[in-house]
């Protein structure tokens, strides 16, 4: 916290000093952005407990590799990929876990089916589904411009692409996201 009248602290100078081991200065920046990063995690996965847990992976991940950081500046750009990098390991140690498929546990359950309050978030469901299933980079963008209210830029500093290439990205992205929901809705329909 600040003292009345005087300045909030500059981020850079802060990363400079987490970069010289001071606890007390991170502690700033882990409070600073801790919020940010668990959601932009959370829109990803749409589960705040793993979203939690990751966005603290991600700060302590970015504590024991701050002395990597050559700009200070780039601080924020730099935990959005660490915690982008993190997501998308996660992702990969999912799918090696064996799964069953769900058609084959739903054989013969029809009659154990009630409906419920549930069915009004089916809806919701089928779309991070169908978020879970856009190229990776697509939905960053999506989800940095539309949820995060990112201008082009910063999307283009976080994800380490092109400004000119966020355009692209978002454009395919809304219809990837159009695409993948119609076939979702298809499936379920046809279930």
């Amino acid at each position: 916290m600040t003292e009345a009248g005087s300045e909030p602290p500059n981020m850079e100078d802060l990363v400079r000093r987490a970069q010289q081991k001071d606890e007390q200065a991170f502690a700033v920046l882990y409070t600073t952005y801790l919020h940010q990063i668990n959601m932009f995690l959370h829109k990803k996965m749409n589960n705040d407990h793993m979203a939690r847990d990751l966005a603290q992976d991600t700060l302590f991940k970015a504590w024991r590799n701050l002395a990597s950081l050559k700009e200070p500046a780039a601080f924020k750009s730099w935990l959005y990929q660490i915690a982008n990098h993190s997501f998308l390991d996660l992702q990969k140690r999912r799918k090696k876990i064996a799964t069953v498929d769900i058609a084959s546990c739903q054989e013969n359950t029809y009659h154990l089916q009630v409906e419920g309050p549930e069915d009004g978030y089916i809806s919701k469901e089928l779309f991070y589904e169908a978020l879970d299933l856009m190229k990776p980079k697509h939905r960053d963008c999506l989800l940095l411009y539309v949820h995060e209210n990112k201008s082009k830029a910063e999307i283009a500093d976080m994800l380490g692409i092109k400004e000119n290439s966020v355009d692209k990205y978002l454009s395919r992205a809304r219809q990837e996201l159009r695409s993948i929901y119609a076939l979702i809705v298809e499936r379920e329909k046809d279930q």
